[in-house]
């Protein structure tokens, strides 16, 4: 009797273990979820990093010296504006995977994403622009060209930082 029940304990203990051992794993739906999150918010982060060194080599190439001192400021924004709306066209891969989840709403996510990133790209050159005007002062014209340039400095780090923190996401 002894025997039996031994041999029924070792072919149940077998059978258990040969049974879990052939379940696949599966990933749960909370791990997924949250994987499907920060592959968005890398590649979001790519983009507005992307759009960002795209302005920032744009107002460096602009030639802003024959605006008139009291206007140079609203000048700079009207061509970071546009700069923005170019670059977001210009940028390669700008929604790559902004279609995954179903392909009939292409266009409309990928609308969507770019004039998302638009937003964000805007409102950090608002903060970059807010931080550099303190220190702006209308009576010194030759300090546009260093205004320019820190202003397109800070948008370069500020763009290759997001872009290797959303590389580093991926």
């Amino acid at each position: 009797m002894k025997e039996i029940l031994a041999a029924l304990c070792f072919f149940g203990f077998l059978a258990i273990t040969a049974s879990a051992h052939a379940l696949p794993e599966e990933k749960s739906s909370l791990d997924a979820a949250f994987d499907s999150q920060v592959k968005s918010a890398a590649e979001e982060a790519i983009l507005v990093g992307e759009i960002l060194c795209e302005v920032a080599g744009q107002l460096e190439d602009d030639d802003l010296s024959a605006e008139t001192d009291e206007y140079f400021v609203r000048a700079l924004w009207e061509k970071t504006k546009s700069a923005v709306k170019n670059a977001t066209a210009k940028v390669k891969g700008a929604v790559k995977n902004a279609y995954k989840e179903a392909k009939h709403h292409m266009k409309a996510a990928a609308k969507e994403a770019k004039q998302k990133a638009n937003e964000k790209a805007l409102e950090i050159m608002a903060k970059i622009f807010g931080k550099f005007m303190q220190t702006y002062a209308l009576e010194d014209s030759n300090r546009r060209v260093d205004f320019v340039k820190a202003v397109t400095t800070d948008l370069e780090r500020v763009g290759m930082r997001l872009q290797a923190l959303g590389k580093s996401l991926q």
